[in-house]
């Protein structure tokens, strides 16, 4: 019993010992870069929130269509094209139209991918809540792994996304002409393996480019990482709602098979 109390009250010591800002301090990361991941952090959680309530708006006026895929992919391309502006944050008139930008660009992505939620609320309101939480779970571990790796240690997977990127395009193409469902089955898991390592090689860039270039252009980071959270988000959204589609089938099939026997 000695021995039992002397090894827990060691173990005590030794967990008191333990600085969990030491296990968490990102060493080879400056204090100015990691105040613009912060940034970008929160400009996501922002762009995130519009996101949703863009679908809701579609949701209420059947917003979302081609159009606002097309006026997402115009914004997108206007805030790219402001990033030459300079001292941006300090100009208030500046400041604003990329804000605006930017959160425009996130509601219309959410009011472009509205459909699909509905759909999934229609089947079952679970379903949304799910997806979303498992996405952040995974975004989360993906972008910690990168945040918390040794720099430049990802980055070599851009060349291989890139690739495995051309490929689905191709594939989605090809699907488009032929409906194939083994195609669409790996367009799906394909490209949850591939926006997750998108994840972590866009993180990596965007410390290395804030590091080495000195860019803190936050709300352009954001949009990067905002763009593979919700990529991610439609896959295991679709995912959870075949699966739960699935499930129901299988329910009324037992439903009805039971009725059968039983005589009804």
């Amino acid at each position: 019993m000695d021995t039992v109390l002397n090894q827990f009250s060691r173990l005590s010591s030794n967990l008191q010992n333990i600085s969990f800002a030491k296990m968490l301090k990102m060493n080879d990361i400056s204090a100015s870069t990691q105040t613009h991941l912060k940034k970008t952090y929160m400009a996501l959680c922002v762009g995130i929130i519009f996101s949703a309530l863009g679908s809701y708006l579609h949701i209420l006026f059947h917003l979302g269509g081609m159009a606002t895929s097309i006026g997402c992919m115009l914004v997108y391309g206007l805030l790219a094209s402001s990033r030459n502006e300079r001292n941006w944050e300090f100009n208030t008139e500046t400041f604003t139209k990329r804000v605006g930008l930017y959160l425009s660009f996130c509601a219309l992505k959410g009011m472009s991918i509205g459909g699909l939620v509905e759909q999934a609320l229609f089947l079952d309101p679970n379903i949304v809540l799910v997806a979303f939480i498992g996405t952040v779970l995974v975004f989360a571990c993906f972008s910690g792994s990168a945040l918390f790796a040794k720099r430049r240690s990802y980055l070599y997977l851009g060349g291989f996304l890139s690739s495995a990127m051309s490929v689905m395009f191709w594939m989605s193409i090809a699907n488009m002409m032929f409906r194939s469902a083994a195609m669409y089955n790996v367009q799906i898991y394909g490209g949850l393996v591939l926006f997750s390592g998108y994840i972590i090689c866009d993180t990596q860039m965007i410390i290395e480019r804030a590091e080495m270039q000195g860019e803190r252009d936050y709300l352009w980071s954001a949009s990067q990482l905002f763009t593979d959270f919700v990529a991610l988000f439609v896959r295991i959204l679709i995912i959870v709602s075949r699966n739960a589609r699935k499930g129901q089938s299988n329910n009324r099939r037992r439903e009805n098979e039971r009725r059968r026997r039983n005589g009804y």
